[in-house]
């Protein structure tokens, strides 16, 4: 596995919701709607939705995992990111109050900028998502296996596809050989 990062200086923190997906499963109950569009709701977030929470800092340093079904609290956010913060003390997200109340408990000073178009954790989700578009859905219980290899993709120079298949061919020949085709799928093995 390729080791994890510390933030480090400024960081951009985002979370954004998918559809609870069961890609593949013989049994999916019939008034369930398998639907693979593009859209987020950011309105309706019940349990049908799968947070994802997106970190990234300035030295190119990503966190992008699936964190969980329904809406986010500021209790939660230090289960996740709070070892990859290295004594962060700017932080540049948007308004929500999770993360305003996270920041004023960890004594981070958020910067009266908000996340726009322009800033690269909404740059960095847009191209995942576009990505992950051409899967047709993913199931939620891979989500994080997608979300790590894009992590991967994008921090290996996503344009240069023969140097990233180079490296992504390195790092799965650190996998050892007990490890078979099943362990790997039905293991939470990851990249990042």
């Amino acid at each position: 596995m390729v080791k994890q990062n510390k933030m480090q200086g400024k960081f951009e923190i985002e979370n954004f919701f998918l559809k609870f997906s069961r890609k593949g499963q013989k049994s999916i109950e019939h008034d369930e709607k398998r639907v693979h569009d593009k859209s987020v709701s950011h309105i309706n977030i019940t349990n049908k939705k799968v947070c994802v929470l997106t970190v990234l800092d300035l030295h190119n340093n990503i966190y992008s995992r699936a964190v969980g079904t329904g809406r986010m609290y500021a209790n939660d956010i230090d289960n996740f990111i709070g070892k990859i913060l290295n004594n962060n003390k700017k932080a540049c997200s948007r308004p929500k109050q999770f993360f305003a109340l996270y920041f004023k408990k960890k004594n981070i000073r958020e910067i009266n900028e908000y996340l726009d178009n322009s800033s690269e954790a909404v740059k960095y989700r847009c191209d995942c998502m576009e990505w992950m578009y051409r899967f047709r859905g993913v199931a939620t219980k891979y989500l994080n296996n997608y979300l790590s290899l894009f992590k991967f993709l994008k921090s290996s120079n996503f344009n240069n596809g023969s140097f990233a298949i180079n490296k992504f061919i390195e790092q799965i020949s650190k996998i050892t050989a007990k490890n078979t085709y099943i362990n790997m799928r039905n293991a939470e093995v990851s990249f990042n």
